[in-house]
């Protein structure tokens, strides 16, 4: 089984949907990660986003917009929120998923938002299937393939799906004790242990906490 892992990039609008473009134009709203998508069998969508800035303005895009069914806005207890949306694809949504759906593939979440609005996204299969995938990708998206390889199955495990720093930060959250009862460790013991500043540790531990519970809670 092979996995190749593309930067994927709208080439006609800024955003994979209608709605994404909507969001990703909006001053005030950052995209960090994409954490569960599927396409269900009526040819709608699901999604788990999770996001930075102002989750009332995201309700109002939502709640504005014909494609959106239905949608539960989550705020963090730090920063941050999670957006799950039930929505009708349109392009070139609807060709991604379709084509990830056609060719049975498998999405390694979480799917991340760069800096410029691009997409990072990893997926495993057939090695024959994984190369008609990328050759279905539709000329509205532009791809650029970044790693490709012998995907492993230890892959799927929880801590593997963290980068190496996020494992660095996990270990060392549970050495010094952040995730006791009660908790024995702060933010800044761990930034002061890890090098970095007390913002940069809640930012990781938001993304692990994202990427594990999204796995744990489908």
């Amino acid at each position: 089984m092979r996995y190749f892992q593309l930067l994927l990039t709208p080439t006609e609008q800024e955003g994979f949907h209608e709605i994404d473009t909507l969001t990703a134009q909006h001053p005030a709203i950052d995209r960090e990660a994409i954490l569960h998508l599927n396409l269900l069998n009526d040819g709608t969508g699901v999604a788990l986003f999770l996001m930075q800035g102002d989750s009332e303005a995201l309700q109002e895009i939502y709640r504005d917009h014909e494609s959106v069914l239905s949608y539960d806005i989550f705020d963090s207890e730090e920063s941050g929120f999670h957006a799950h949306v039930h929505f009708e694809p349109d392009d070139p949504a609807t060709a991604l998923l379709e084509i990830v759906d056609r060719h049975k593939l498998y999405i390694d979440p979480p799917l991340e938002f760069n800096e410029a609005g691009a997409l990072r996204l990893t997926a495993a299969g057939p090695q024959e299937l994984v190369r008609q995938a990328a050759i279905d990708i539709p000329d509205s998206v532009d791809a650029h393939l970044e790693l490709i390889g012998e995907y492993e199955p230890q892959r799927d495990s929880l801590v593997t799906m963290l980068t190496d720093r996020q494992q660095e930060v996990l270990q060392t959250a549970v050495e010094m004790g952040y995730y006791s009862i009660p908790r024995q460790a702060t933010h800044e013991d761990l930034a002061s242990q890890l090098d970095c500043s007390a913002g940069t540790v809640g930012e990781h531990l938001r993304k692990i906490e994202a990427c594990v519970l999204s796995e744990l809670i489908p």
